[in-house]
């Protein structure tokens, strides 16, 4: 079976419900920029009272979502009423991040969470390395 059979929506899913869980309070808004089916939040709504909104690139695939590239919609948005924003995606969500940092609106305290996901000895984004400082090699 190739890796691109075996390839999952929700690699880790437990832990990335648990760090949710443990960081979300009654009364969050949280804007989901990979939203997908919705399946983490849907099940971490269950144990919290909770808004989520997300963004997602493909139509008909979420309930909630605005439909989008999301480094292309967050620049437009009033990031100031989310409490959370979730950028958990295939990769490297480099342009995501660097868009809700961008954004003059994401107030101080919001907490973002987001997957790096490297496979084996794939290319790291050179716009992260340059970013964070690192020069070519």
């Amino acid at each position: 079976m190739s890796n691109r059979q075996i390839k999952t929506d929700n690699s880790r899913l437990n832990i990335k419900i648990k760090m949710r869980l443990d960081k979300t309070n009654d009364g969050d808004i949280v804007l989901d920029c990979f939203h997908g089916k919705g399946v983490i939040w849907d099940i971490i709504k269950k144990h919290k009272n909770i808004e989520v909104y997300g963004i997602e690139k493909e139509k008909n695939k979420g309930r909630i979502a605005l439909y989008g590239e999301c480094e292309k919609v967050i620049p437009s948005l009033d990031l100031s009423c989310y409490n959370i924003i979730d950028c958990d995606a295939w990769g490297i969500p480099y342009k995501a991040i660097k868009a809700v940092l961008k954004n003059h609106t994401l107030k101080k305290g919001t907490v973002i969470f987001y997957t790096f996901i490297q496979a084996g000895m794939g290319i790291i984004n050179k716009e992260l390395l340059q970013y964070t400082g690192v020069k070519k090699l």
